[in-house]
């Protein structure tokens, strides 16, 4: 109700909005072509985690060995034409690059490793963090206050000293941001009798300049402290181009020379950073990336993984440790190119342990165990669980058998079952009608200046207006009883069993002045509570309401009927003028909307 609730107030707001400026038709035509491409977009990505990711019906090929250790893809081509290597997503703002990647069936998944540099280290400054240690070349910003009253900026010397006047040198090096007040005012005791308070703050850190290269977004040179690790100085730089960059092979030079090579897996996978003492001069180089293989499905990390510094490829043996699979699953399902031509296979997962992955293979990891059970939730106060595990094939009323419900305030008359297949397809009607009424007030040409101002005004409105409600989320609930005779429904995996309890109070919401409930009276009509709830707002539709029932239905009621104990009145806000001839299309939205938080499907006799 709370996103409802703002859709509501939204338009309250259209019913007083003035008119924008032109839109050309040119524009109105680019508008509707985004708006239908972001909805063409939406479907492919739905549907490229699914099957059709791996190249159609029919794509699957048994695995043939080639030898007992090493299954292979088939020899028929299967997926449609693509890059066979792993392309970036779009770059923004020209430095940043997108963290997604593309595999060779199309499919973008993220690439393991970036949120790396994403977290504390980045924007972070040496001297900010409170276990920096200072070291040569810092500046450190000193002020006395008490029975002294000075202040200064003072660098740390060659010997790791700073030279305070009256007290004399105070070795800093090697000592902690956070502990550097408190040596400094222990120098200061020895020497003064009196009062003397400190503060103290590492005012300039990062003595050495090392520079970064290779495939990051922002190489250059960045200033840091000789004890900071190598993930420090790659984040100043922006962090590794997943496109381009290794995760794997990152080398740090001196003079020319190779000193250290990291591997970033190690810090990711296990926690461990190599220790290195860092010198003015040294580069950071970060190497071309390796061949990377995409994993979707059930993984917990459902991720773009890159193979070792310098191979070509991995095993599937290799790539399980990082993918984390699920326990359930039995097969995986492997596309990608080879000699030039698309291929897909289906694998076991003792074959697939053996296969051989290379640069833009995807990976999809499958159960096709058969469940012969459904896990169905209870939702209301009873004495028994919240979750039971029937057969397949169970029907409501054999659940409904097995739940304790003597003693409980459950009204049986009022059960109904949520179901998210249910919602998917309520969502997906939802946004179907949304798409048609921007598509209308897009492609309507205006036939004069002053018809062209107020349709720019209204598609303003109509956009505003799809964007929220784009955001509702049915609940998928499904109506088990009719005149009074339980249908019984076939349950599926995932099914919530709603147990509402007996109740004597009626709810009014929406667009009144004091939202609330109240007790049923007998007899009552719905503008009577609406009385009893201050009376209507000023936008209010005074005309219709929706009416959701205990049951899980809703609908449309005007105000001489009579809702029963447990009903919610709904008052929705009058569409405002600004909508002009789409005023009605808008409004009957609205209450599709308001009906679809408890929607009608009743299972007919």
């Amino acid at each position: 109700m709370r996103l409802f609730g703002s859709i509501c107030a939204f338009l309250v707001f259209a019913a007083t909005a003035a008119s924008a400026q032109t839109l050309s038709a040119a524009q109105i035509q680019q508008a509707l072509a985004a708006s239908q491409a972001s909805q063409n977009a939406t479907v492919a990505g739905s549907a490229a985690g699914g099957a059709s990711s791996l190249g159609g019906s029919g794509s699957l090929l048994t695995p043939q060995l080639t030898a007992p250790s090493t299954p292979t893809f088939g020899a028929a081509p299967a997926l449609p034409q693509a890059s066979p290597a792993i392309v970036v997503g779009s770059a923004s703002g020209g430095r940043q690059v997108s963290t997604f990647i593309t595999a060779a069936d199309g499919v973008a998944m993220p690439v393991y490793g970036t949120e790396l540099f994403t977290g504390a280290y980045a924007g972070t400054r040496p001297g900010d963090r409170q276990d920096y240690t200072i070291q040569v070349g810092d500046v450190v910003a000193i002020s006395l206050y008490g029975a002294v009253n000075t202040g200064s900026n003072q660098p740390v010397d060659a010997t790791g000293n700073v030279f305070l006047p009256g007290v004399g040198p105070i070795h800093l090096a090697g000592v902690k941001a956070g502990d550097l007040q408190s040596v400094i005012q222990r120098a200061m005791g020895n020497v003064f009798t009196n009062a003397v308070g400190v503060y103290a703050q590492v005012a300039q850190a990062g003595s050495i300049g090392v520079f970064i290269a290779g495939d990051v977004p922002r190489p250059g040179r960045y200033l840091g402290g000789a004890r900071d690790n190598v993930l420090f100085f790659l984040s100043q730089a922006g962090g590794i181009d997943p496109a381009r960059g290794s995760f794997r092979n990152i080398q740090v030079r001196r003079g020319g020379v190779v000193i250290a090579t990291y591997d970033l897996y190690d810090f990711l996978l296990k926690g461990e950073v190599q220790p290195m003492l860092f010198a003015d001069g040294d580069v950071i180089l970060v190497q071309p990336r390796g061949a990377m293989v995409g994993v979707t499905g059930l993984a917990r990390n459902a991720f773009a993984f890159e193979a070792p510094a310098g191979a070509a490829s991995m095993t599937g043996a290799d790539l399980l440790p990082f993918a984390r699979v699920e326990p359930t699953v039995s097969n995986a399902a492997l596309s990608g190119f080879r000699n030039g031509e698309p291929r897909s296979a289906y694998f076991s997962m003792s074959d697939f342990q053996r296969v051989v992955l290379r640069d833009g293979d995807h990976v999809d990891f499958r159960s096709d165990a058969f469940n012969n059970s459904v896990a169905v939730s209870i939702s209301g106060e009873i004495k028994g669980p919240s979750v039971y595990v029937m057969a397949r094939g169970s029907t409501l009323a054999e659940l409904l058998a097995k739940i304790p419900l003597e003693g409980t305030d459950v009204d049986e008359k009022y059960v109904h079952v949520r179901r998210a297949s249910v919602a998917a397809e309520q969502k997906r009607a939802i946004d179907d009608a949304l798409y048609n009424l921007q598509k209308q007030v897009l492609t309507t040409a205006p036939a004069t200046t002053e018809a062209a101002a107020l349709a720019t005004a209204q598609a303003t409105l109509v956009n505003q207006f799809v964007a929220a409600a784009k955001q509702v989320q049915p609940d998928g609930n499904i109506a088990v009883f009719s005149n009074g005779q339980l249908q019984n429904l076939r349950l599926e995996n995932g099914d919530v069993v709603i147990l509402p309890n007996k109740t004597d109070v009626v709810i009014v919401a929406g667009e009144v002045l004091t939202p609330g409930g109240m007790a049923y009276t007998k007899g009552m009509r719905l503008e009577d509570y609406i009385g009893r709830a201050g009376g209507f707002a000023a936008h209010a539709n005074k005309d219709k309401f929706v009416l959701r029932h205990l049951d899980g239905t809703g609908v449309v009621v005007r105000g001489g009927d009579r809702p029963a104990p447990g009903d919610e009145i709904v008052v929705l806000p009058k569409v405002g003028s600004g909508y002009f001839q789409l005023a009605k299309d808008v409004s009957t939205l609205l209450f599709q909307l308001a009906i679809t938080a408890s929607s009608i499907h009743n299972i007919v006799p």
